[in-house]
């Protein structure tokens, strides 16, 4: 849904990778990655994080080691 929102933005002629700041959050450790490789090479800015939402919804203080920022988010990129 998030690459969908992306590219409406990009159809409306909008920069999606300066609008766009987004967290995501799965339980699964394949989709964590996955969604982490595409958001990455689209250069959205984001979070994606491992862990059930309803029981643990993300904070900023969620464990470092079930969080992954794009290199956007990260600043590496504009």
């Amino acid at each position: 849904m998030i690459i969908a929102a992306a590219q409406i933005l990009e159809g409306r002629g909008e920069n999606y990778q300066r609008k766009l700041d987004v967290v995501c959050q799965d339980l699964d450790w394949t989709a964590v990655y996955m969604s982490y490789v595409q958001l990455s090479l689209f250069g959205i800015r984001a979070a994606v994080a491992q862990g059930n939402t309803l029981s643990e919804p993300y904070i900023d203080s969620y464990p470092a080691e079930r969080v992954f920022y794009t290199p956007a988010k990260m600043g590496l990129l504009l």
